[in-house]
């Protein structure tokens, strides 16, 4: 038999995992696009449920507490999966979460455009949805990222996820109004509901591996003598040949190397198994243990609570909050665009700074300048003018803080459990999003204003921009010895 001439340094390659082949038509550029594409198509929806409140509110006769009770359990539940969900994509690759969480998700939208009941609104906008979400949204997206591009596009790639999102929002928030003065608020979210199942075939694009690789590494290396241990003992050992090896079974042979690993020269084998011994052999018992016994990694989560605070109130309430100070239910449709549109820059320009700077000091200027905006908006007097403008700050800070908190993660903790580890500081950022979302609709009840809710947002932003700071930007022990 033939055999090749490889270089001598290729045993040294640490083997995919079983199951998972390198795909010549998912080049970076192509794992970017669709995971972008992804973001997109699956925060546009959510980010219109404001749009629905005002109208399904009135044609059903609830207050406005029941449908921002439906959001906020949405966001409770979207949150409280994300580490579940995490901790599955990491484990047995993204693109089966993806799906199921799209399914879900379109499902409850679907549901939503027929509840007649609050018990069903509360099935469908906060059961389903939040579990669809869970599987879906761009944080899976922005982990497939990190694990499956070069190291060197991952702080722009992440700013660019995250601004596909808000993008997104930009273009779903004008079409929900138009389409529910046209068709009216049932059938755009059964348009709506459709739109989302083209996620499905974009989810195979952005597909890791599982995660078993220290396992499957040694079984392939067992079951494939000819392109492995021989080629490794062929570097080892540059006198050595083929003819020899046959020869002298007994000493040198594929069995031996099964029988006693401990005691072989191959250092190849060595290699190939140790190389992703210092991050994949953690299991996520001792990833938790790991993250939540780390100071920075506390902080990182709880200003992250901030975020979700303020962006939960501000995409369900802020289109009834225009409407009550006189204006038109158009210009909150724009000003939500707008936030999504100026999110492109701002959350690009986020990740481009992320690895040019500290992340700590992204985030501080990002939710004491939150604050700074919200105190212009509440004070100044009601203009299409003074919307749009808070719209466009607004949207230069609204998912930013994403690619710099991610990118913590990351620095900590390496790839290996991201989706899980980013996804509990998501859920700290889903329970302010459920505060702000039901506490708006819970004390304009009682009050008539939003106003508490708009201070208290101001007082968390700032709180925030304090905590941010002594974080410490620096791979844990283990990833530094490794």
């Amino acid at each position: 038999m033939q055999q090749e001439n490889r270089p001598a340094t290729e045993s040294a390659r640490p083997l995919p995992p079983a199951g998972w082949r390198s795909d010549s038509w998912r080049t970076p550029a192509v794992v970017l696009i669709c995971g972008c594409l992804i973001s997109m198509v699956g925060f546009g929806p959510r980010s219109t449920l404001g749009f629905f409140l005002t109208p399904m509110s009135h044609d059903q006769g609830w207050g406005r507490e029941v449908f921002a009770l439906s959001v906020a359990i949405q966001t409770l539940l979207y949150g409280a999966a994300q580490p579940f969900s995490g901790a599955i994509a990491d484990r047995f690759g993204t693109v089966r979460v993806i799906i199921a969480g799209t399914l879900l998700y379109a499902a409850g939208i679907f549901m939503m455009a027929h509840a007649a009941t609050p018990e069903t609104l509360f099935l469908s906008s906060g059961v389903l949805i939040g579990f669809g979400l869970s599987g879906c949204s761009f944080n899976l997206v922005l982990s497939s990222f990190g694990k499956l591009l070069p190291e060197s596009w991952r702080s722009l790639a992440f700013g660019a996820g995250t601004a596909s999102g808000s993008f997104g929002q930009f273009l779903f928030s004008p079409l929900a109004v138009g389409l529910i003065d046209t068709l009216g608020w049932r059938t755009t979210l059964e348009v709506f509901a459709g739109l989302l199942l083209l996620i499905v075939p974009l989810a195979f694009a952005i597909a890791t591996p599982r995660s078993d690789a220290p396992q499957t590494s040694l079984r392939s290396l067992r079951q494939d003598e000819s392109q492995t241990s021989l080629r490794s003992l062929r570097q080892d050992d540059s006198q050595t040949s083929l003819r020899s090896l046959r020869q002298d079974e007994s000493q040198t042979s594929v069995r031996s190397l099964r029988q006693d690993d401990s005691q072989t020269s191959v250092p190849s084998l060595r290699t190939a198994e140790a190389a992703p011994s210092a991050t994949q052999i953690q299991n996520y018992k001792q990833a938790l243990a790991e993250a939540l016994g780390h100071r920075s990694y506390i902080l990182l989560v709880l200003g992250f609570f901030t975020c979700g605070f303020q962006l939960g109130f501000v995409t369900l309430h802020l289109p009834s909050y225009l409407i009550d100070r006189g204006l038109s239910a158009e210009v909150g449709g724009w000003t939500l665009g707008v936030i999504g549109l100026f999110n492109i820059v701002g959350a690009m320009t986020s990740g481009w700074l992320g690895g040019h700077m500290p992340k700590r000091y992204i985030l501080a200027v990002i939710y004491f300048a939150r604050a700074l905006a919200v105190v212009f908006l509440i004070t100044m007097p009601a203009s299409p003018a003074v919307a749009l403008i808070y719209g466009a700050v607004t949207g230069l800070l609204w998912l930013s803080s994403v690619p710099p908190t991610a990118g913590l993660v990351a620095v900590m903790f390496g790839t290996r459990w991201m989706a899980m580890l980013f996804g509990i500081a998501f859920f700290s950022h889903q329970v302010g999003g459920f505060l702000g979302v039901y506490l708006g609709g819970l004390l304009y009840e009682h009050t008539g204003s939003y106003d508490i809710v708009w201070w208290l947002g101001v007082l968390f932003g700032v709180l925030s921009a304090v905590i941010n700071l002594p974080i410490v930007e620096k791979p844990v022990a283990r990833l530094a010895t490794a």
